[in-house]
């Protein structure tokens, strides 16, 4: 788990789970350690060469936008787990963590639609680079973003060199 609070939330909801939940931390994080950063030199520069200065958009919306499956299927996927009786407390909790989740993402998308606009306005200078996560269709953040010069839908880089190639 990345943190005791998400730890603890899990072995509530799952019996039995306590005895195989480490609390890790995020690796990831790790990686902007000065010993570390020097590692991502080359790719840094190449990204900053080719955007000039950037901000950094990350989306994490996959049970939305799965570029895998329609959201439908990804629910379905998700209610069809063996050996998960809907009617048990542990069902009823999966049904609300996921219905939770798309709710999430729809506030998260509409918040980032709107300030898209404005970011690009006010950082004209800066490339706008909107990232989605691995498990998202680009596409559609190609027909949905809104069209300015500075704003590219690109993660074809890695999170690390690009997060630390960013204003």
């Amino acid at each position: 788990a990345p943190g005791q609070e998400y730890a603890d939330r899990f072995v509530e909801a799952v019996p039995g789970a306590k005895e195989c939940i480490a609390v890790t931390g995020n690796p990831r994080t790790d990686l902007f350690r000065p010993q570390f950063a020097g590692i991502f030199a080359d790719e840094v520069d190449a990204l900053r060469k080719r955007f000039g200065r950037t901000i950094l958009v990350c989306t994490n919306l996959g049970a939305w936008n799965s570029g895998y499956h329609p959201p439908g299927m990804v629910f379905y996927t998700v209610l069809e787990a063996p050996g998960l009786d809907l009617e048990s407390p542990r069902g009823l909790w999966t049904i609300d963590v996921y219905k939770g989740e798309v709710e999430s993402e729809v506030r998260n998308w509409r918040a980032l639609h709107a300030a898209l606009p404005t970011l690009a306005s006010n950082f004209s200078s800066h490339t706008i680079i909107l990232r989605p996560h691995p498990v998202e269709n680009n596409e559609t953040w190609s027909h949905l973003v809104p069209s300015s010069p500075n704003i590219v839908v690109s993660n074809a880089a890695g999170l690390v060199p690009q997060m630390l190639a960013a204003d």
